[in-house]
């Protein structure tokens, strides 16, 4: 590998959950979305970007995730209980891209990457009512929220075939575990 371009960053967030500062609903004692709570989020990140021989551009990429959330109250299923969410483990996810300039006029991109989405706050509320309700329907309900994660593969084929004219085509592969969705209670069961 002849030449590197390295980056490196972190990141640290906050996030308020206010009933009061809810976004879909004017009636702010029933929506959904009024939950009570704090997070923190810590990152760290570096991707490696290197040229190699055949016109070809290797990336490597690696972030870790970190959070720490506080209890959830206020939600119209919770009334005046709260939940203590389990601080999820340290989150890896990492990156690896593969460019290659076949000619001056086509490009082919191939690519995996691993993702993390954690739970809005509402979730745990409506997860709550859900193996509340399952729970009375004798159905075995969904247990207590985990991360969504994503395994995405890409492949990407550039062609140019004049100043005005190119096309684009881009095949991708997704794979999510432990989904996070809204929906009518038979579609989780």
């Amino acid at each position: 590998m002849e030449r590197h371009s390295l980056a490196v960053g972190a990141l640290a967030g906050y996030k308020e959950f206010d009933p009061a500062k809810q976004f879909f609903s004017h009636d702010l004692d029933s929506a959904f979305e009024s939950v009570e709570t704090e997070w923190y989020e810590y990152g760290l990140f570096a991707e490696d970007v290197m040229d190699a021989p055949g016109d070809v551009t290797l990336s490597l990429g690696v972030r870790y995730d970190l959070y720490e959330l506080n209890p959830v109250s206020g939600g119209p299923n919770l009334g005046p209980d709260s939940v203590s969410p389990e601080d999820p483990d340290g989150h890896v996810s990492p990156r690896i891209a593969l460019a290659w300039e076949a000619s001056p006029s086509l490009n082919v991109k191939v690519s995996y990457q691993h993702g993390l989405r954690m739970p809005d706050a509402a979730y745990y509320d409506w997860n709550l009512a859900n193996n509340r309700t399952a729970e009375s329907l004798g159905i075995q309900g969904s247990g207590p929220l985990e991360p969504e994660e994503m395994d995405s593969v890409e492949l990407n084929l550039s062609q140019s075939f004049s100043p005005d004219l190119s096309l684009n085509a881009n095949l991708y592969y997704n794979m999510f575990r432990d989904q996070l969705s809204w929906g009518p209670l038979e579609n989780v069961w």
